[in-house]
């Protein structure tokens, strides 16, 4: 294998309790909640903290990004750093899910929370080698996915032959036309089986289907696994325990 490190990284959906249920009207914890959110930082403009990483809103929930590690033992302890430091933020416990159906806003008393709820991440991402832009009906669908996206190093030899192309709408996306990272995540995706979660309510999978990811200059972001792995330590260990198996045995081989 190559000497060279592999780093790894995260960004993680948390969201308080308390928003789980689809009929929750506390309207004094709705109103500290949207307070919070706007204090968070944007997507474009997150709130850095060294050694922590980064965070914003995202839609309803507080999305957390580590910093680079070059171990995924020490990515496991910095998504705990960053997840107590995000509670103390907000004031309050905040869980990975799923999936949530999207509460029912008060938009005259909460604007701002009803105005983030409608938002949907819209990046192209790449499933099964397809490259996929989000549709309409899972813009309009009450049910949010919420995700615990993987990010890890690929080796050169791949990395190399990355190019971007647009789509059809004119979005620019990364893409691999030696085919050889949709086999690679083909792989991943049956030695993460365990950790996918199913679909919810008779609703159909768009960002948590298995097998999607985002092609990135250094490597993969792998994009199916959901939040609420995150609250079962000894799962979230498994999951990175495999990653580390799984990306030295491509490292093994193709650098």
């Amino acid at each position: 294998m190559n000497k060279q490190t592999i780093r790894y990284g995260s960004d993680i959906e948390w969201m308080p309790v308390q928003i789980e249920s689809s009929h929750f009207q506390d309207e004094a914890f709705l109103s500290r909640y949207e307070d919070v959110l706007m204090q968070l930082g944007t997507k474009d403009n997150p709130t850095k903290v060294k050694g922590l990483g980064q965070y914003h809103n995202d839609t309803v929930f507080v999305e957390g990004a580590t910093p680079i590690a070059r171990s995924t033992e020490q990515l496991l302890a910095q998504m705990y750093k960053l997840h107590t430091h995000l509670e103390a933020v907000a004031g309050m416990t905040l869980k990975g899910y799923d999936h949530i159906i999207m509460p029912d806003y008060d938009t005259r008393k909460f604007n701002y929370l009803f105005a983030e709820s409608m938002h949907m991440g819209c990046a192209p991402d790449t499933c099964n080698g397809e490259i996929r832009v989000v549709p309409d009906r899972v813009r309009k669908q009450v049910l949010r996915e919420c995700g615990l996206h993987l990010h890890f190093d690929l080796p050169p030899t791949i990395t190399d032959q990355f190019s971007t192309v647009l789509t059809e709408n004119g979005q620019r996306v990364m893409v691999d036309g030696s085919g050889m990272v949709a086999s690679i995540i083909n792989d991943w995706a049956d030695a993460a089986s365990i950790y996918h979660a199913a679909p919810k309510d008779g609703f159909q999978q768009w960002y948590r289907r298995p097998g999607t990811y985002r092609v990135k200059p250094y490597g993969v972001e792998y994009r199916s696994i959901g939040g609420a792995v995150f609250n079962d330590s000894d799962k979230l260990a498994g999951l990175l325990g495999t990653l580390k198996l799984f990306t030295q045995d491509v490292w093994r081989v193709f650098a």
